[in-house]
């Protein structure tokens, strides 16, 4: 029992990794060409940022298995995804309340939230499964497949403005992703499209 971490203290710490904003979204993009998306879309906003992907997505046990620490996910590659953490040490670095919804083909919609806040008050690992209105569940039927990651009560963007970060993200994503880009994928942030780059070049 001495030996179980304080969740509360954990994850603040976990927050301070050295995580810049453009890497921390490339590892989240990281999982949606994974999972095979044609195309992803990040919106990056001054409160909040929402990556969209048309991947096969997740079921519900997959999903709350990506949104806590040292998931069960297969995972291959480097850093901290392939331990299971990429997703959420990636979102944490950045924001204090993290939902993700997915759906497989022809399967439901499932949305799980992570709120920082939540735990620091209850010092307790939590994520709560969030029910979906009638209007979003029905949005979500015309999609087929995929998984939003949507980033709220963001607290530690590294630059002093959106549109920085914007040009950083794309030059990072034009480099990080190049392979998936030649290769016919489709790679958008705040609607501009992100063109390969070889850093060598």
């Amino acid at each position: 029992d001495y030996v179980t971490p304080n969740p509360a203290k954990t994850i603040d710490s976990l927050r301070y990794l050295t995580y810049s904003n453009e890497t921390a979204l490339a590892d989240i993009v990281d999982n949606s060409l994974d999972a095979n998306a044609d195309n992803v879309a990040v919106i990056i906003e001054n409160d909040s940022i929402t990556i969209i992907d048309d991947g096969y997505g997740m079921d519900e046990i997959t999903l709350c298995e990506a949104i806590k620490l040292g998931s069960n996910t297969d995972k291959d590659g480097s850093k901290l995804g392939r331990f299971g953490m990429g997703l959420v040490t990636a979102s944490i670095s950045m924001a204090k309340k993290i939902t993700v919804a997915s759906k497989q083909e022809d399967g439901d919609v499932n949305c799980v939230c992570l709120d920082l806040e939540k735990i620091e008050r209850t010092n307790e690992w939590v994520a709560d499964k969030i029910e979906l209105s009638p209007s979003e569940a029905s949005q979500w039927e015309s999609r087929g497949c995929g998984t939003i990651v949507r980033l709220e009560n963001i607290d530690h963007y590294k630059y002093k403005n959106i549109e920085t970060l914007i040009s950083k993200t794309i030059a990072h994503f034009g480099e990080e992703f190049r392979k998936y880009i030649d290769a016919g994928r489709v790679i958008t942030v705040n609607d501009r499209a992100v063109g390969s780059t070889d850093p060598l070049a």
